[in-house]
């Protein structure tokens, strides 16, 4: 028995080989069988054959179509049902949802949140998550940065050594080189 803010909840839930009972305050009692996969009998909610493939599943329940999709990218979730796409974030406080955010939820000291106060709760764990990444992402950058700005100014010194050692020698040397062949072609001369 727990309580969520007022609500309580009364569960039994029995699984013996592919018969499952289950009963709930709320729900009632209902009895469930899962023959083969994909197929299930449900006292509850009738017959299903579905499948499912890469996240995305098909169906047929009560010869009402069902169509469910979900897939996860970090821990970020994109649910996907009959009545609409649902995008979620899940951290460490709880779970937000950006589509609607008073179906997010959240966890304090073991009560479960839901509503306005699990929104505001799971969006501050998100930023916080958010804050975390950003912060070991820059530390990680910014000593690679510091070493890649000394390679450029390094690069660019060694660059302007170059080409002003070229610059004095085109414009001094060779000038200077030329000057002294002539003087000693005009010694030999005379």
């Amino acid at each position: 028995m727990s309580d969520i803010l007022g609500e309580k909840r009364i569960e039994l839930n029995e699984e013996t080989a592919d018969v499952r009972l289950r009963a709930s305050r709320t729900g009632g009692v209902n009895l469930s069988s899962a023959p083969a996969k994909g197929i299930t009998f449900n006292t509850k909610h009738g017959a299903r054959i579905s499948k499912t493939y890469k996240g995305l599943t098909i169906g047929l329940q009560n010869a009402n179509s069902v169509v469910r999709g979900r897939w996860s990218v970090g821990s970020n979730n994109i649910n996907l049902s009959k009545s609409g796409l649902s995008l979620s974030n899940k951290n460490a406080l709880g779970t937000f949802n950006f589509i609607r955010p008073r179906s997010s939820s959240a966890t304090l000291a073991g009560i479960q949140l839901r509503g306005n106060n699990g929104a505001i709760i799971a969006f501050t764990g998100m930023l916080i998550s958010l804050v975390s990444a950003v912060i070991a992402f820059l530390m990680v950058l910014i000593p690679r940065l510091l070493l890649f700005l000394v390679w450029f100014a390094h690069t660019l010194w060694s660059g302007a050594l170059v080409i002003g050692s070229i610059l004095i020698f085109l414009v001094i040397d060779v000038p200077k080189q030329l000057l002294q062949k002539r003087k000693s072609k005009d010694r030999i001369s005379d």
